[in-house]
């Protein structure tokens, strides 16, 4: 609205209009206002509030407007950035139920190996998402609401702080504290990759809470982070135990573990050491020498791309032989049931909220030619079904007839 505004402002300061018709010049500085109040100021929309007050300013003092190559030039990077860097919209899931959502402070005795205090203790912030009744009109809560973890993102890339502070302004469909549907629900911990905040696997969680499949993710040296999961089930349970919003909701007889790169990594030792974990799914990582040597004895998923996608994307060949290997050794020697699931043309960055931060996440490379909305539907489908069917004990046709015929799936 404020870059159409600063657009109108223009064309009728420098057009031959009516007297009159100038007064439309004001809208620029009203719609500048107005987005502030709205949305809050953020960066990519900068060069549209400058616009505005140079555009309101040539109104004010009716003269003739200067420099109208530069304005214009200015209009162009305005409507520019805020499309590079959008505040996006979280497609609403497809489950009957809404989402609420809890974050928790929680300190375990085990000293803290990541930080620079050797007296430290393992912290974490874990935040809960779980199924809620519906309520169209209660405000949602933000994507991201620490700007310095989107500074911390943006400094993994190489890229300057401000790169990202616009996922701030990212609303999604969960409710802060929202009463809980009634039942006991299965539990899924989510363990995050290399960039490391809980919130980057957004699209795939809400969808698995509005199927009702609760979900908790630790935020956080893969056999550290590993026991953080035993950590978590425990006070998960002392939740279900007496939590104002949670108690009576949790079923952790029904608990499994899901994560992507880093965390599919830490996932596939957890689940080799936590008995309480019934499935498991792995995405697009390796596994640690200690789980290919001892193997994974309960249901599992790997949710990945073949040897030549991985290479396309610029792996090399040691490391997509550690990743190709590792996944199809532990497959082949699993006890119970196993699926390697290949989504066609996907890079690394597909199976995270990533493509949806910028159009530019393709064209640099961190995205694949399988797009923003097939990859997201191909990870809801399997994710939803391998654990309907190994923790609901319901029906996943996706497991039996790929929901996408590009999709290659090998099972046992």
């Amino acid at each position: 609205m404020l870059v159409a505004a600063d657009l109108v402002a223009f064309l009728v300061l420098v057009a031959p209009v009516p007297r009159p018709a100038r007064h439309a010049a004001a809208l620029a500085a009203s719609a500048a206002v107005a987005q502030v109040l709205a949305e809050g100021a953020r960066w990519p929309m900068a060069p549209a509030y400058a616009l505005a007050a140079v555009l309101t300013a040539a109104w004010l003092w009716r003269g003739a407007l200067r420099g109208r190559w530069a304005i214009a030039a200015g209009l162009a990077v305005a409507v520019a950035l805020p499309l590079v860097l959008p505040v996006f919209r979280f497609p609403r899931p497809s489950g009957p139920y809404g989402i609420g959502t809890l974050t928790y402070h929680w300190t375990d005795d085990r000293p803290e190996l990541l930080g620079p205090d050797p007296a430290a203790r393992r912290e974490l912030m874990v935040q809960i998402w779980y199924p809620a009744r519906p309520d169209p009109s209660a405000p949602r809560v933000r994507y991201v609401e620490d700007p310095a973890v989107l500074a911390a993102v943006a400094g993994l890339g190489g890229t300057p702080e401000l790169t990202f502070q616009h996922l701030r302004h990212v609303t999604t469909n969960a409710v802060a504290a929202a009463p809980a549907v009634p039942g006991r629900h299965p539990v899924l911990l989510f363990l995050e990759g290399a960039l490391g905040f809980r919130q980057m696997n957004t699209f795939q969680v809400e969808e698995l809470v509005s199927q009702l499949h609760g979900r908790a993710f630790p935020d956080g040296m893969i056999p550290h982070l590993a026991r953080d999961v035993p950590f978590v089930l425990d006070r998960l349970a002392a939740l279900d135990r007496s939590d104002r919003v949670l108690a009576g909701r949790l079923d952790l007889g029904r608990a499994g573990a899901f994560g992507v790169s880093l965390g599919g990594i830490v996932t596939g030792q957890a689940c080799r050491l936590e008995p309480r974990l019934r499935a498991c799914l792995i995405m697009d990582a390796a596994l640690t020498a200690d789980v290919v040597r001892s193997g994974l004895d309960r249901p599992t998923l790997w949710l990945t791309r073949d040897a030549a996608t991985m290479r396309r994307e610029g792996w090399d060949d040691a490391e997509v032989a550690q990743h190709q290997d590792t996944m199809r050794a532990v497959h082949d020697r699993l006890p119970s049931a196993g699926y390697l699931v290949f989504v066609p043309d996907a890079y690394h960055g597909d199976f995270t909220d990533v493509p949806a931060w910028s159009p530019l996440v393709r064209l640099l490379g961190f995205a694949g030619p399988v797009g923003a909305d097939r990859a997201r539907a191909v990870v809801n489908a399997y994710t939803l079904g391998f654990f309907d069917r190994h923790l609901k004990g319901v029906p996943a046709p996706a497991l039996d007839t790929p929901p996408d015929p590009g999709v290659r799936v090998e099972s046992r």
